[in-house]
């Protein structure tokens, strides 16, 4: 199964070779690029060494195209962006963007839901507001 991940607003592919890339930034100066697993419930992650993310803290991810905020609108905690399966299904995949909370929606355009990671319960008041809009 192939994955391409890609920004809601420009469209521009969020994925390249085996990880994901978005651009971050937290509090303070910090910001950089991050890379994530395009596996739905693997939570490994490469960055540069000199930024510093700790445990619970959060993170602000943008597209590093286009600079879009990809920050769920109502839902300040969580981050959304498209995924093509196969160069055919598309779904919204919405994850924490708090370090080290393990929880990822796959959420299909008539509304079907997966969930992954052990802390997929801590957002499920978020998912019943409409995080697609």
């Amino acid at each position: 199964m192939k994955t391409n991940f890609f920004c809601p607003k420009c469209h521009g592919y969020l994925s390249v070779a085996d990880k994901v890339i978005f651009a971050i930034k937290k509090e303070g100066l910090d910001s950089g690029l991050l890379l994530l697993s395009p596996k739905l419930g693997e939570y490994t992650y490469e960055y540069h060494p000199t930024i510093e993310l700790t445990e619970g803290e959060q993170i602000d991810f943008y597209c590093p195209m286009c600079g879009h905020d990809l920050t769920v609108e109502g839902a300040n905690k969580l981050v959304r962006v498209k995924m093509q399966v196969d160069d055919k299904e598309t779904f919204w995949v919405v994850f924490s963007k708090k370090i080290g909370e393990r929880c990822t929606y796959k959420i299909s355009d008539d509304g079907q839901e997966e969930t992954f990671g052990e802390h997929g319960s801590l957002n499920v008041d978020y998912l019943s507001i409409n995080l697609l809009k």
